[in-house]
């Protein structure tokens, strides 16, 4: 990682671990600046590196880590309302766009409904506010989704409060 000199235009930072500081004040009914919230991330990272070489030192051994591999997750590019090759005026009556991150934990289907699939917990870093991109799935039926395209449906259960 580049050292970048933060002590100047438009960061200010003069944070300087050796002065010992371990709070920034404010001044009430004054506007926050940018050096004082620039300042308040360098303690909180100064503390956690403190943290962390007191507890871990080089070379440590972590144990009790362990990893988690699932071969059987599939992917799927959802393209959203933008694809012209399926058009949302061709989806069932009363479908809706949802975003992939409504899609986690649910069963999805495809239109005559012979493939089902679970929807997984999408890798850290997906935008899950979105309609459009990779959506990562379990199959529950050995028929899988078709490799040319089609709708993919979800249901979504609402509950009415009277």
């Amino acid at each position: 990682m580049a050292n970048i000199d933060l002590n100047i235009s438009p960061y200010f930072d003069d944070f300087d671990p050796n002065k010992d500081y371990l709070r920034v004040l404010y001044r009430p009914g004054f506007p926050l600046q940018a050096r004082e919230i620039t300042t308040l991330q360098s303690f909180m990272q100064n503390q956690i590196q403190r943290f962390g070489n007191h507890i871990f030192k080089d070379g440590s051994k972590v144990s009790e880590g362990n990893i988690t591999v699932n071969n059987n997750v599939y992917r799927v590019f959802l393209s959203g309302s933008g694809n012209a090759s399926f058009p949302i005026s061709n989806a069932r009556v009363g479908s809706i766009l949802s975003t992939i991150g409504n899609l986690e934990g649910k069963i999805i289907t495809n239109n005559d409904g012979t493939v089902k699939a679970r929807v997984v917990a999408q890798p850290t870093g997906s935008v899950g506010t979105s309609n459009v991109g990779n959506l990562y799935f379990q199959y529950i039926t050995a028929k899988e989704f078709a490799s040319t395209g089609d709708f993919i449906y979800a249901t979504i259960q609402t509950t009415l409060v009277q």
